[in-house]
């Protein structure tokens, strides 16, 4: 399993939330998002007032994440949480319930880690490159800095694998297909599942152009840059 494989480890990234931020109500929950998003815009850090960054791991995991003002805490992986600590680090605020109080982590409801680490702009390693394939070419840091405009700090060792405006041509629509697709295609699911079946085919070409490049290790030809234009204030 992926508590004992001898290669992979895990770290399920969450958020615990505080105060209003822990509750599971619409109204108490939507009010803490609309203040972590004002305390955002002002200085990241800020989040550390609604939410804690917890880091499950597998045991020998080695993921470095940045010593920031985010209150970071490490809870061991283990078959008593390991279910319960996945289904947090995906349970999106609002459109599903956290998870409450998983064994061996403080007592607290968790949630999506993506509020504070949504394209986890981490260093995570110091001694190779982190491969990242991605919907989009950038890299937002917390969920919220989609409105911040805030810059990443961490991707001098970040290979982002992402689709360029060539793909995005071919796409229909010419966007990555997202969960709101079952709003404008309410009503009409074979064109939903049509369009949705010819992005997966573009995707598996857009893989097989990169396994292309690494076998002719091409790849430092192909790499740029990842545009640094916006300042930070952290």
């Amino acid at each position: 399993g992926v508590l004992e494989h001898p290669r992979f480890r895990l770290t399920a990234i969450t958020a615990r939330g505080r105060g209003p931020a822990a509750a599971e109500g619409r109204l108490p929950l939507g009010a803490a998002g609309i203040v972590a998003a004002t305390l955002n815009l002002a200085r990241r850090s800020w989040l550390a007032l609604l939410f804690e960054r917890v880091l499950f791991q597998s045991p020998q995991a080695k993921a470095r994440f940045a010593m920031d003002r985010i209150a970071t805490r490490r809870v061991a992986l283990s078959r008593d949480n390991a279910a319960d600590a996945i289904y947090a680090s995906g349970s999106i605020p609002l459109l599903m319930a956290g998870v409450r109080d998983p064994a061996g982590a403080p007592r607290g409801c968790y949630r999506d880690g993506g509020i504070v680490d949504y394209h986890i702009d981490q260093p995570l390693t110091e001694d190779g490159v982190v491969l990242m394939p991605h919907f989009a070419t950038r890299v937002t840091p917390g969920w919220f800095d989609k409105w911040a405009r805030r810059h990443p700090r961490f991707t001098g060792r970040l290979v982002l694998v992402g689709p360029g405006p060539g793909l995005l041509a071919r796409l229909p629509h010419g966007r990555v297909p997202d969960r709101q697709d079952f709003r404008r295609y309410a009503g009409n699911d074979d064109a939903r599942i049509r369009d949705w079946r010819q992005a997966v085919g573009e995707g598996e070409r857009f893989a097989e152009a990169f396994a292309r490049t690494l076998d002719h290790q091409s790849l430092a030809a192909e790499v740029r840059p990842l545009a640094m234009t916006h300042q930070s204030i952290y």
